[in-house]
């Protein structure tokens, strides 16, 4: 461990005379700030999947499973929905929260959900659960990180 640091070190000290204190200091504080980013993205994106879990009384580990019915269902097409919107996330990013291998699933579910209709009882239901949980979502921001 101590040769790791003492290698870093000189590595660092080489890479300060080549390009300079102030573009090395500029480097490791966005390093530092992308690290914090990252944390808060992490943060919001497990609050939203946990929002939805709450409301749906499904479980997180149960949401990422792969053979699911019913509820659940629901439930994982609203957290896609849901951090769609708030994080914009990729399809693929999406796909991967999820353990999924590709992004068809998620596509098909947002192409879907804007093709909802309200004169549907079923599409109504979602429709109104959404707008709910989407306020939730909202005002859990705004206080948490007082936006």
């Amino acid at each position: 461990m101590e040769k790791e640091v003492i290698s870093l070190v000189k590595e660092l000290a080489k890479t300060i005379k080549k390009v300079g204190v102030k573009k090395v200091y500029k480097v490791l504080s966005e390093i530092s700030v992308e690290s914090k980013a990252n944390d808060l993205y992490n943060e919001i994106i497990n609050n939203i999947i946990h929002i939805v879990c709450e409301s749906y009384k499904v479980s997180v580990i149960d949401i990422k499973r792969k053979n699911i019915r019913g509820n659940i269902i629901e439930a994982r097409e609203m957290c896609f929905i849901l951090l769609k919107k708030h994080i914009d996330l990729t399809h693929i990013e999406i796909a991967k929260i999820f353990h999924r291998k590709n992004h068809t699933l998620i596509s098909q579910t947002i192409t879907k959900f804007k093709k909802r209709d309200i004169k549907i009882k079923s599409d109504k239901m979602f429709l109104d659960n959404y707008n709910a949980l989407n306020k939730k979502i909202i005002n859990h921001i705004e206080i948490k990180y007082k936006l």
